[in-house]
């Protein structure tokens, strides 16, 4: 196994905890608190696929989805597991569109084209899990939703999940870009990681 192999495989499992985690603390906390539904656990697995690609990203995804079942008691429901939770990270397939931009960026400093980058991956990947997970796998499941495209909750909870993850990783972008493009990229040159790992 080469170092590259080992550090995707440690990127994966670093944004498996993360997602998680943040997805225990909204299923169990936020969204019994607060008219909205905030899928946190998207900001790892958005980070992991703007790091690594977005198949790293879909497989770490669907991994963190199979606990999220488990952990709210779903796991022995395989429809409604399949349909509202594990489809909808699909959705992280968009982020092979901003992965290389994102990287090339970050690498020549043009902050204000990574941010455009990060925020709108971020935005565009939550607008399509909402769709996905909420009026997709209701409608097909025939079941009772308490989202609907009129309802401003959900337009808020898509945006407020978009802008909270572009937020995070446009800020981490700017302090530990290193966080962001692995060394060896391979979105990147020879040449342009060497100049990154002299900085």
């Amino acid at each position: 196994m080469n170092k590259r192999t080992r550090r995707l495989l440690g990127d994966c499992l670093i944004a498996l905890i993360l997602a998680l985690g943040l997805a225990f603390v909204a299923y169990q906390v936020l969204n019994n608190q607060l008219p909205y539904r905030f899928a946190l656990f998207l900001i790892p697995l958005i980070w992991l696929g703007l790091r690594q690609g977005a198949p790293a990203a879909i497989l770490t995804g669907a991994l963190a989805v199979l606990g999220v079942g488990w952990f709210i008691g779903q796991e022995h429901q395989w429809l409604p597991l399949i349909l509202r939770y594990l489809v909808p990270v699909m959705s992280l397939v968009l982020l092979g569109l901003f992965t290389k931009n994102t990287q090339k960026t970050l690498n020549n400093r043009r902050y204000s084209s990574v941010y455009l980058n990060i925020i709108t991956a971020s935005i565009l990947v939550s607008v399509v899990y909402y769709l996905l997970a909420f009026l997709l796998a209701s409608y097909l499941l025939q079941a009772s939703n308490q989202f609907s495209l009129t309802s401003l909750n959900f337009w808020l909870s898509c945006l407020l999940t978009g802008l909270i993850t572009g937020g995070i990783l446009s800020i981490m972008a700017r302090l530990w870009p290193k966080l962001i493009i692995p060394p060896h990229s391979r979105y990147l040159s020879r040449k342009e990681t060497s100049s990154l790992l002299n900085d």
